[in-house]
């Protein structure tokens, strides 16, 4: 009988792309209206101009300035129809949130602690936040929560040129400036890792955290997190930089190859595979997300009436787990001592590829970065095991040590503009991440196995060289071959279902997860 907690594959879904408030040729339109200092909370305005290239007032930006060719203009048709995102709210109010919330005795619609993530914050400077503070009648998690919609940068976006035959003005522009007026840069990986992670790992400074007790009042656990494999699942409202059909990209790369990085972080896809460098700092961001809550956690342990580290800090299935014998952890091994719950497997085990990998690149920062990464985090691990459920005082010190790791890895991805990730370098790490995923040490772990396996598949098909059809269905079997599947989360293409209507069969499927299994089929992937 098994008493594995259940894992969802499949609950969010992250959001990526270029989205505004527009107006059509000569024409403004009426943005939401906002108090003052306060981004728009909205998707409404959006919808004017991104409801497709010849919907409303897009049709004048096609025209004039070929917009379709540097957005997809159908980004809001696209999250009203098929983005989970925009069912963040109805979650709460539907059937479990209401069950969830008898468990924990707070309505979960209207508690900060749940609307961090589920709904959009319209005040993100202010620390202490109330049910005001966030947009709840908006869809859940719009626009505003990765764009940024802020008041001070709506109307310029869709500004037009002052001389006719000019590019519109914001394109071009840098993208500090463009942060400088509240809008996130999205096309940075790091950036972009960092802001999904927030939500679908944690961030404590945040009040984005999912604790044992939402566990155990009915909350699915959040899968691990691979920033690409994400992006690949969305569905994506948003073509990449490298692809043909947005050809305004491709026409600025063959004009201005030395700025396709600094203004829109990309290189061409013949000198860097674009979606490398988003599993790099994917899991980095990841991994930081992680031990920053860990680190809050301890310091809070550390003081003499503090409470002890929250058990969602560390791995569920160290208790809930198969009653079988051998299991797959015995046959594995214990990764300290046996009755010590570990950190989640998945957390620590894609960046300890991506550091490996940094140790072969032609760059000193990254093989100093390569080198510390081992030390430090087997420093968190160690702390870990020398208490049951941690030594609160070394753990925070070793969070905080690796925490400032990640922050350098991530710099060192946004700073640096030379391709880091080749075609070559991107087939290596590639193969290097295939055979993690075929180490007893991962396989026997559902989420670490899934997110090696997703973090795989999506270089695969970056690199043009996909996975047999025959061979991904017998992969498909055992584990899930992508976070989701556009076509288990929308109902008639005319919206996304409820949380309620794909949760039980995804559950079901994890817990029924077979390690021997796996590791038969993804072995018989190979590479060719």
């Amino acid at each position: 009988m098994s008493t594995r907690i259940l894992l969802s594959t499949g609950v969010f879904a992250v959001a990526v792309s270029v989205i505004g408030l527009s107006r059509s040729h000569g024409q403004p339109a009426q943005p939401l209206k906002a108090d003052p200092g306060r981004p728009s909370p909205g998707i409404n305005s959006c919808r004017t101009c991104h409801s497709g290239a010849d919907t409303g007032q897009a049709a004048g930006f096609v025209k004039n300035y070929k917009s379709n060719e540097f957005c997809l203009l159908n980004e809001s048709t696209t999250w009203d129809q098929k983005d989970v995102h925009s069912q963040a709210m109805v979650n709460l109010t539907g059937p479990l949130g209401k069950r969830m919330e008898k468990v924990l005795g707070y309505k979960v619609a209207e508690d900060v602690r749940c609307l961090s993530c589920h709904s959009t914050d319209i005040s993100p400077d202010k620390k202490q936040k109330t049910v005001d503070d966030f947009a709840t009648t908006e869809g859940g998690v719009n626009c505003t929560a990765c764009h940024g919609l802020g008041r001070n940068w709506q109307q310029d976006h869709y500004e037009e040129p002052r001389k006719k035959g000019d590019p519109m003005p914001w394109r071009a522009m840098d993208p500090a400036a463009k942060e400088a007026r509240g809008m996130a840069d999205l096309r940075n990986p790091a950036g972009k890792a960092k802001l999904c992670a927030s939500c679908h790992v944690g961030n404590s400074s945040e009040g984005k955290v999912v604790t044992h007790e939402m566990y155990a009042a009915g909350h699915p656990p959040l899968p691990p997190f691979e920033l690409a494999t994400f992006m690949e699942s969305e569905p994506k409202h948003w073509g990449y930089p490298t692809d043909d059909k947005l050809k305004f990209f491709t026409e600025f790369a063959a004009k201005s190859p030395e700025k396709t990085w600094p203004i829109f972080r990309f290189h061409p896809a013949d000198k860097e595979s674009y979606l490398t460098r988003h599993v790099a700092c994917g899991a980095v961001a990841a991994l930081q997300a992680e031990v920053r809550q860990l680190g809050a956690d301890a310091e809070r342990a550390a003081k003499p009436d503090g409470e002890a580290i929250d058990f969602a800090r560390f791995d569920c299935y160290a208790c809930h787990h198969d009653l079988k014998v051998p299991s797959a952890r015995q046959k594995r091994g214990y990764d300290g001592p046996p009755g010590r719950p570990a950190l989640k497997a998945w957390a620590g085990g894609l960046p300890a590829v991506v550091a490996a990998h940094a140790a072969g690149l032609d760059d000193p920062k990254a093989k100093k970065l390569a080198a510390e990464f081992g030390p430090k985090w087997e420093a968190v691990r160690k702390a870990t095991f020398a208490k049951p459920f941690g030594d609160p005082g070394t753990l925070a010190k070793a969070s905080a040590e690796l925490d400032a790791w990640c922050a350098e890895f991530l710099a060192f991805q946004s700073d640096t503009a030379t391709p880091i990730y080749t075609p070559e370098q991107s087939a290596r790490l590639m193969d290097m991440i295939r055979k993690a995923a075929e180490a007893t040490k991962f396989s026997a772990e559902p989420e670490a196995a899934s997110q090696l396996t997703w973090a795989y598949l999506t270089l695969r098909d970056d690199l043009k060289k996909p996975v047999a059809a025959d061979k991904l269905a017998e992969l498909e079997k055992v584990l899930a071959t992508r976070v989701r599947f556009e076509k288990d989360y929308t109902e008639d293409g005319k919206k996304p279902k409820p949380v309620e209507a794909y949760l039980g069969e995804r559950l079901r499927r994890f817990a029924a997860y077979d390690a021997d299994a796996f590791e038969k089929a993804f072995k018989a992937i190979g590479e060719k």
